[in-house]
């Protein structure tokens, strides 16, 4: 996969240890980077989603707040930068998939660090 450059260059992680790591298949990977894509440069082209950028694609509206996405948004921030990276986007997602194992649901650790802001 390439990089898209701006001020500095994003590198994307390889789909096939994506796929190792989560409940994708190297071809679903390969799919929701198509879908990151489009979401990570629907504002500004810099290979990451922004917090506006989720809210658009949740709600098709950049200003909307709600409670629930705002802990979405941390959710899928795990390293909590503001942004979300290509496989913080897959991983996350992973936890949603029918086949992740009902231990990764109820133990997620970003879910139980949510908190009211």
């Amino acid at each position: 996969m390439g990089c898209v450059c701006m001020k500095y260059r994003v590198k994307h992680e390889d789909p096939t240890i994506l796929a190792a790591e989560t409940c994708f298949n190297e071809t679903e990977v390969k799919a929701l980077y198509e879908l990151f894509r489009q979401l990570s440069s629907s504002l500004v082209d810099d290979g990451y989603i922004s917090k506006e950028e989720f809210l658009l694609g949740l709600f098709r509206n950049r200003k909307e707040q709600n409670l629930f996405a705002n802990r979405m948004f941390r959710l899928f921030d795990a390293n909590n930068d503001g942004f979300i990276g290509f496989g913080e986007f897959v991983r996350s997602l992973s936890i949603f998939h029918p086949d992740a194992p009902r231990s990764d649901k109820v133990g997620c650790k970003n879910f139980n660090s949510f908190h009211v802001s």
